[in-house]
């Protein structure tokens, strides 16, 4: 799971507008695909949380340890060809 924060200009009122989009699997530029098909221009994307491991004030480029949890938390996902599998069941 993905939970991204995005921006866009509105084409008819020039104004910029805030969304917050949660998708559960994502493909390269699907975003902001999904905003020209309506019309919008996506001009900033911002990811702030993948799985359960929360960015937080962690800026572009930064890096920082993960605890043990959060490493047991990744570990514990389930891989693409399990959630394939529990999809086509």
């Amino acid at each position: 799971m993905a939970e991204d924060f995005r921006q866009a200009i509105n084409p008819q009122e020039d104004s910029v507008i805030l969304y917050s989009i949660t998708i559960h699997e994502g493909r390269k530029r699907q975003v902001r695909r999904m905003f020209e098909e309506l019309g919008y221009q996506a001009f900033a994307l911002r990811r702030v949380r993948i799985g359960k491991l929360a960015l937080g004030a962690l800026g572009e480029g930064e890096v920082r340890q993960l605890s043990a949890d959060e490493i047991e938390s990744l570990r514990s996902c389930p891989k693409k060809s399990q959630r394939q599998s529990l999809t086509n069941s």
